[in-house]
This record gives structure tokens, sequence and C-alpha cells, in this order.
């Protein structure tokens, strides 16, 4: 089975727990915050991945750190199943997973937007508003800051990728007058 497949799968399983218990987003928070400590400690991630390490043994870890992040007792015990399943190497992919079906049954999406500076607050909250307009969700704006895109700014949007900065610009500028012939 494709890690894709396996994570998609199991976040689809703690997303239907989740939207039973009306807690999809409480469920997204807490993913992402064991998600930050697992990436954090090498240590840890070894320990929670290799199978050469005791499922006990693995547990016995995870509730100290569980209680310490405040995770509910419904993602201890998806995480304690990973653990009994050997899957603890398919976290980062069904956190991913989650993601994109939590954010799907709550009717929005994500929008990464790269600007060659920090946007003004003012032009964040009216360029989420036209996305909002397109795409008919709620948009949780995702900016970041590249200043070797020069100006205007590069939206992805799921798939889709609209790239109005003036590098890519200067680049299919140059390749038009590299396809003029010289007389």
């Amino acid at each position: 089975m494709i890690a894709g497949t396996i994570g998609r799968r199991y976040a689809k399983a703690l997303l239907d727990i989740a939207r039973d218990e009306k807690k999809i987003e409480e469920i997204l928070s807490e993913l992402e915050a064991f998600g930050t400590a697992f990436r954090g400690e090498h240590e840890l991630h070894i320990l929670m991945s290799d199978p050469a390490f005791d499922v006990e043994e693995r547990k016995k870890t995870l509730k100290p750190l569980a209680k310490a992040l405040n995770l509910s007792p419904t993602l201890l015990n998806f995480l304690c199943l990973l653990i009994d399943r050997d899957r603890m190497d398919q976290f980062e992919d069904i956190l991913h997973s989650y993601r994109e079906q939590g954010d799907q049954a709550l009717g929005r999406v994500r929008v990464q937007v790269t600007v060659p500076e920090a946007f003004a607050e003012t032009s964040e909250k009216k360029l989420k508003k036209i996305l909002e307009k397109i795409t008919g969700k709620q948009v949780i704006l995702e900016a970041q800051t590249d200043p070797s895109i020069l100006g205007g700014m590069v939206i992805k949007i799921q798939d889709q990728m609209f790239d109005g900065s003036v590098k890519s610009s200067l680049r299919r500028m140059k390749q038009k007058m590299m396809q003029v012939p010289i007389q």
C-alpha cells in the first residue's frame, strides 16, 4: 500500500471520530502540537517510529508527553493505535491528510501566498476576502516572504499555482525574446 494511502485512511478514521465528537478543530490542534514535538525531538521520533523498541515502552513514553501536551483521550488512543500497528512512521502523512480532510469538512481552504516582503494587515485582509469570494470557502492564509520574487505574489490554492511574481514575468519575457529571430 502506498504511504499516502495509509495516511489518508488513518486520517479519515480519526476525522470520523472527531466529527462524531464535534472536535475536528481540537483534534487538528492536538495533532499539530504532537507533530511539533515529534519532529523537534530526534530521540522521540526514533523511539516512537522504530519497531526495535517494545510497543509497551513506546506507549509508556507517550503517556507523559500526551499529558504535557494536554492531548485528549481520543488522540492518545489514536497514537497508541499507531504504535500498536507500527504506523508512527506515517505520522506526517496522517497529519497532512487530516488537515486537508478536516479543512474540507469545515468548508475552508488553505492558501499559501508568497510575497517579497511582509503584508500590511489591511492588504492581507483584502486578499483573504478576495480569495474567499473566488473559492467560495473560508480561507486560511499562510503568508511567507521571499525577496527573490522581486514583486507581485505567488498564490497556491490546493494543487493550483498562480504565479504573478515579477521574477516569473521577467523569465517569461526573456523566453519570448529568445524565440524572436535576430535579423
